[in-house]
């Protein structure tokens, strides 16, 4: 795997948590409207289970889910900061942090670092490159 597709793959990692965040969102204010004990006339489906329950129950599967992904991320992140640190090029890092965590735009990251779009993206290349020698290294 290149250190592109690492980071890449850290990238997609946080935008899938975060889309399945936003679905537990419509999940949670589903089952929140859903009929409390005693209120009477509770609709049921053919199996007996009031259609809520499979609401909640996708919505603690989506839970455990997004939790898991969590982890996964912390880890690939905490992985990530110990190679950008070997790096020895607090730029470098900068670059590729605001590009890949936070997702900015060149045009941001360029205005945050008083470079050139273009400068910061010879920086990019060069950050990969260099991240791309300290994954390698034991």
């Amino acid at each position: 795997m290149t250190a592109k597709e690492y980071m890449i793959g850290l990238k997609n990692l946080k935008t899938l948590i975060k889309t399945k965040e936003d679905e537990l969102k419509e999940l949670s204010a589903i089952s929140d409207g859903a009929p409390k004990s005693g209120s009477g006339g509770v609709r049921v489906s053919p199996d007996g289970t009031p259609p809520f329950v499979k609401t909640i129950e996708r919505k603690e599967q989506l839970e455990r889910f997004i939790n898991s992904r969590i982890d996964e991320l912390f880890d690939k992140w905490y992985e990530s900061e110990k190679a950008l640190a070997k790096m020895n090029s607090p730029l470098y890092e900068a670059v590729l942090c605001d590009r890949y965590i936070n997702n900015k735009s060149w045009e941001m990251i360029a205005d945050e670092l008083h470079y050139s779009v273009r400068q910061v993206q010879r920086f990019h290349g060069d950050a990969l490159i260099a991240l791309e020698d300290v994954m390698k290294c034991p």
